[in-house]
């Protein structure tokens, strides 16, 4: 059934006066209950005669017509006065809001009955289209004095100021309720915020880092952070909190980061070196909320902790070049200085970076790199590698004085902090040649002392580095042992093959050239009474097909003194027993005539001479009697002598024990001859044994510059050779089936190849 035109307007019209009636107060009290029935009744009947497109747009401009003729004349007159009071603009604004929303409530609860029209079609809802003709007819035009005062508000309460923080919350919530998909309150709020918050704060920060120092700096930081977390918690939407924050902490904290904690009064470094634990836990916990945060902190930290560092480092070996220019001068002390101040520097920083950067892996790697850097310095006449193994030994052999085998606590963590700094050793392999050159005499002097000290710092070494860094000083360890059994053995062949009785007892340590340290040999003329044991342990190795090479310098002579008062024992080095055993047959003999029947290099047996006629124990009288030998003094037998029961006469200073393992191969050692020979068979794949060789010599003379005489033909074909077993041992390499002359790298898709014969690596 259609409908007419004046049945439109009759029914429309009162629904339209309905609506202004209600306009007047807003208050649905205002219209009868006849009224009302009769609203509903005009709109039920339009949307039932077809008009249900015309009530849709009817609607709408209901609500345009109260727009433009309620909201927008207040707007004009705000538009045309800027001195209108900032509150009652804002109080204003949330009024027309709050009487918008009765209308469209109004409006809803009138036209229920189009909601399955507006579905079916696709339109928007009544609350859409009042949501959309609120945010473009009026807070379009509203919202940025609206956010300019909100805002200037937000900074007056920053400086200290009180605000309507309930008026400011309800408006904010205005800008989140109207926008859609948050937009208005992103675009027109929040990013405006975000603005205005780094512009005051980068006033103050440029303010209080003239004035203030860097703790109270990061105080001010604290609170000011506090104060936006409870900004946010009051009145701002929480999804703001971390924009704000982060702006936040940006601008007071990462723009200004260099300035801030590179204060030379108060900054990073003044904090370390005042130990300001509490101040230090404060800038790691407000620097680690930003993302790349602490790497400006990290920054200041590696280079303060090499400052320190090398500064110690050069004072100390200062010491130790000063000390070694001085004739006879012990480095000892200085060199355990050293690495004592090294080592305390690495315990407090790496304090720090426990107690108060939370064991943050950007300081650890920062104070890694800084320790990188500190222990491999180059400094001229010092190895820093030596050093360390020297300072090893000095623990090791305070444990193997009067408490034998005792493996103490403070032993034990002074070991454990100078395997942390070994691991920043970039020439490892150099640090293990000066370790088993130390090693090598401990065991050799120190023959009946317990070997647990020193098979329980192995065992550390090993687990920290592995088992081929540890292999031949294990082995070192595990030949000595069996030393006495080739000793026992040959005192066993001297019972039973020789005649009891014949004087002088022998007691030989034979070991593996294999696995120990070079050591200089100097052969010389034996006296008669020990050649006779020289010649016996020939004949007892000539049928065990052993090559014996004699280190004279390292062996020990208990001898007897007839002296006119009474004999004393005398315990000398084999040289200082050969030389006295010639007095035996002449109480007085030139320098000449020793130096024919020894031929010991004369250098060398002035200062053996000088040791028994010029030291503390004068067992030879010399002429002149001066305190040099020369080639053409006289000595003899200082009968008149006398002193303890059992004295031990001290070798030349010039030639101590230490010195007769050869240094040359422990530096040049340092060019890593195991990697150099990995690397070339690894970019090979399969060599063979002369082309190796020539590769390996080729490579280490483009690493290495020697810088003594001695080196320049290093390494040598046995040195290679021996790498290259030990590597065997290691499955780096490996023998290409019974062809002893030809080398593989073992590579798992290579080997498998070669198994099956696919690969023809030559024709």
């Amino acid at each position: 059934m259609e409908s007419t035109g004046t049945e439109w307007d009759e029914r429309w019209g009162i629904v339209c006066r309905g609506f202004e009636k209600f306009c007047e107060t807003l208050e649905s009290k205002n219209l009868t209950f006849l009224e009302c029935f009769d609203i509903h009744l005009a709109i039920d009947i339009l949307l039932d005669s077809g008009y249900e497109d015309k009530v849709y747009e009817g609607c709408k401009q209901l609500l345009i017509s109260y727009i433009y003729e309620t909201d927008l004349p207040f707007w004009k007159v705000y538009e045309e006065d800027d001195e209108v009071d900032d509150e009652g603009f804002l109080r204003e604004l949330e009024l027309r809001w709050l009487n918008h929303k009765k209308v469209m409530k109004w409006l809803s609860d009138y036209f229920c009955s189009l909601d399955h029209h507006i579905k079916i079609k696709g339109l928007e809802t009544l609350r859409e289209g009042g949501l959309y003709f609120f945010r473009r007819l009026v807070f379009n035009d509203m919202r940025s004095r609206a956010s300019d005062i909100i805002l200037d508000w937000i900074d007056q309460e920053r400086d200290g100021s009180e605000i309507d923080r309930e008026l400011v919350k309800r408006v904010i919530t205005l800008f989140k309720k109207l926008g859609k998909l948050d937009m208005f309150y992103d675009l027109y709020f929040e990013a405006w915020m975000l603005n205005r918050t780094e512009i005051y704060y980068s006033r103050k920060a440029l303010r209080h880092i003239e004035e203030d120092s860097c703790p109270s700096y990061l105080l001010m930081v604290e609170e000011c952070l506090r104060r936006e977390k409870d900004r946010v918690a009051h009145y701002l939407h929480p999804d703001t909190e971390f924009s704000l924050l982060m702006k936040t902490q940006v601008t007071l904290l990462i723009k200004p980061a260099y300035q801030l904690l590179g204060k030379e009064e108060s900054g990073l470094c003044i904090m370390l070196q005042k130990n300001q634990k509490e101040e230090l836990s404060r800038m790691y916990k407000l620097f680690s909320k930003i993302y790349k945060g602490l790497e400006p902190a990290a920054f200041i930290f590696k280079e303060h902790v090499k400052s320190i560092g090398e500064a110690l480092i050069r004072k100390d070996a200062e010491k130790i070049c000063r000390k070694k220019a001085e004739s006879n001068g012990d480095t000892i002390e200085q060199e355990k200085a050293l690495i004592d101040n090294v080592i305390k520097v690495h315990q407090e920083y790496l304090s720090y970076c426990d107690d108060c950067l939370e064991q943050d892996t950007i300081f650890q790697n920062a104070l890694q790199e800084a320790f990188e850097s500190l222990c491999n310095m180059k400094i001229d006449g010092v190895f820093i590698e030596e050093i360390l193994a020297s300072y090893i030994d000095s623990i090791i052999q305070d444990q193997l004085g009067p408490f034998k085998g005792l493996y103490n606590h403070h032993a034990r963590m002074k070991l454990e902090e100078i395997v942390k700094l070994l691991v920043y050793l970039n020439e490892k392999d150099l640090f293990a040649n000066f370790y088993r050159r130390k090693l090598s005499l401990r065991l050799l002097q120190n023959r009946d002392a317990s070997t647990v000290v020193e098979m329980n710092f192995l065992k550390r070494l090993k687990q920290q580095f592995g088992n081929h860094f540890t292999h031949k000083m294990e082995r070192m360890i595990e030949d000595l042992t069996s030393a006495n059994n080739r000793e026992a053995k040959f005192k066993e062949y001297l019972k039973k093959n020789l005649p009891q009785n014949r004087g002088p007892s022998l007691k030989v340590t034979t070991l593996n050239s294999w696995f120990w340290p070079k050591f200089k040999s100097c052969n010389f003329n034996l006296p008669a009474e020990m050649n006779d044991y020289i010649e016996d342990y020939g004949k007892y190795t000539e049928r065990m097909k052993r090559k014996i090479t004699w280190v004279f310098a390292l062996g020990d002579c208990n001898v007897t003194g007839i002296f006119e008062r009474k004999q004393i024992d005398l315990q000398v080095s084999a040289y200082q027993a050969a030389i006295l055993f010639l007095f035996n047959t002449s109480d007085k003999m030139s320098f000449q005539e020793i130096y024919k029947l020894l031929r010991i290099p004369e250098i060398e047996l002035k200062g053996w001479l000088h040791s028994l006629c010029c030291g503390r124990y004068k067992i030879l009288r010399k002429e002149p009697n001066t305190k040099e030998v020369s080639s053409t003094d006289f000595f003899e037998f200082n009968s008149k002598f006398t002193g303890a029961r059992t004295i031990e006469v001290q070798a030349p200073s010039s030639y101590e024990k230490e010195n007769l393992v050869e240094k040359v191969e422990a530096i040049t050692g340092g060019y890593n001859l195991g990697a150099i020979i990995v690397r070339t068979m690894k970019d090979r794949k399969i060599l063979r044994y002369q082309e190796l060789i020539d590769e390996v010599k080729q490579a280490v003379k483009r690493l290495f510059k020697p810088s003594v005489e001695e080196t320049e033909d290093r390494p040598t074909k046995q040195e290679i050779e021996e790498k290259i077993e030990y590597l065997i041992d290691l499955k780096f390499l490996a023998r290409l089936g019974k062809d002893k002359n030809v080398y593989i790298y073992i590579e798992c898709f290579y080997a498998q190849a070669l198994k099956k014969n696919s690969l023809r690596p030559w024709k």
